[in-house]
């Protein structure tokens, strides 16, 4: 079983891209772990479900 997420964003204008860039370098790291520990979950439950 493969799950995983994605995620997209759009930015409006150079200004709003490199405030954004900003952004995301610190949150990035934080964003990607919650991901994975929500993906674990997701894949737990789904394991247990199909018992």
């Amino acid at each position: 079983m493969n799950i995983r997420t994605e995620t997209r964003i759009h930015c409006t204008s150079h200004v709003a891209k490199r405030k954004f860039s900003l952004y995301w370098l610190v949150i990035r790291y934080f964003s990607g772990w919650i991901q994975r520990e929500m993906l674990k979950i997701i894949g737990e439950e789904i394991i247990k479900n199909n018992r």
